[in-house]
């Protein structure tokens, strides 16, 4: 043991790193050490672990990279949270209408704060109402993530918006997925066993059924249905044959039968 001015330090040397526990006072900064390089350091009222300035309330830095930085475990709660709640972020005041609290996530070693990233809750009305937000952000300055950053939110009503953060729900619909953007959007289905995806896109108010780049069907917003044909000027418009029956494949391979245009099958076998 050393006692000196303004620390105590508790030591062992019998092995082959030597290791302490130390409690120093040095000016603001109040330092407790599990080792000679690293442990648990209090100062200014921030409380750093692998740190020895910590800079935030809570600072853990990892000494390697084959361990993580944190590991919460939880408990099984009663408090009407989440069963097994390992975390709890909340806002030291209650939140207003519009605000954002939640994690950021930053790849920036030297400037931490600056996330590229969040998932958040923001607030819909005060501490009684929130959304769940997704946050991205791609830019090499020191902006900081915003509100303007947010790419898709899921309601507190379970309905889910990307690109939008006030979802349009004409037909009152109990729930619905809305895509929104300032030009052609989508979905796209890609089954990979096949080399091109299938896909659903609206394209200023046409919308169109697709194979890899080629639209097959298209629906205009007045109603009009085209089938090989991009932009049809009658209710239903196909171009190409169409065949028209109950019979099966077979019945349409006599060439006899299978003139182009539109072929028509009445009952189970008879060509009208």
């Amino acid at each position: 043991a050393e006692i000196g001015p303004g620390y105590i330090n508790l030591s062992r040397d019998d092995t082959a790193a030597a290791q302490q526990i130390r409690f120093e006072k040095n000016g603001g900064l109040h330092s407790y050490f599990e080792t000679t390089t690293s442990g648990l350091n209090i100062g200014n009222a921030n409380v750093g672990i692998g740190v020895t300035s910590p800079g935030y309330k809570l600072d853990v830095e990892s000494t390697t990279d084959a361990l993580a930085g944190v590991y919460i475990q939880a408990g099984k709660s009663s408090q009407g949270e989440i069963q097994n709640t390992g975390l709890i972020i909340g806002s030291r005041t209650d939140i207003a209408t519009g605000e954002v609290i939640g994690v950021s996530f930053s790849g920036n070693a030297a400037v931490p704060a600056r996330g590229r990233a969040a998932i958040g809750a923001i607030s819909t009305n005060g501490p009684s109402g929130m959304d769940l937000v997704f946050l991205t952000r791609n830019a090499g300055d020191g902006t900081q993530l915003g509100t303007g950053d947010e790419k898709m939110r899921i309601t507190s009503g379970g309905n889910i918006l990307i690109g939008t953060t006030d979802g349009e729900n004409p037909r009152s619909l109990s729930k619905f997925l809305e895509i929104e953007a300032g030009d052609v959007c989508g979905i796209i289905l890609n089954d990979s066993r096949d080399s091109h995806p299938m896909g659903i896109e609206n394209a200023g108010a046409v919308m169109n059924f697709t194979y890899n780049t080629s639209p097959l069907m298209t629906i205009l917003a007045g109603g009009n249905v085209g089938i090989g044909d991009t932009n049809p000027d009658a209710k239903f418009q196909v171009q190409g044959n169409v065949k028209v029956g109950s019979a099966s494949g077979a019945s349409w391979t006599d060439a006899k039968d299978d003139i182009g245009g539109l072929d028509v099958f009445v009952g189970s076998g008879s060509k009208a």
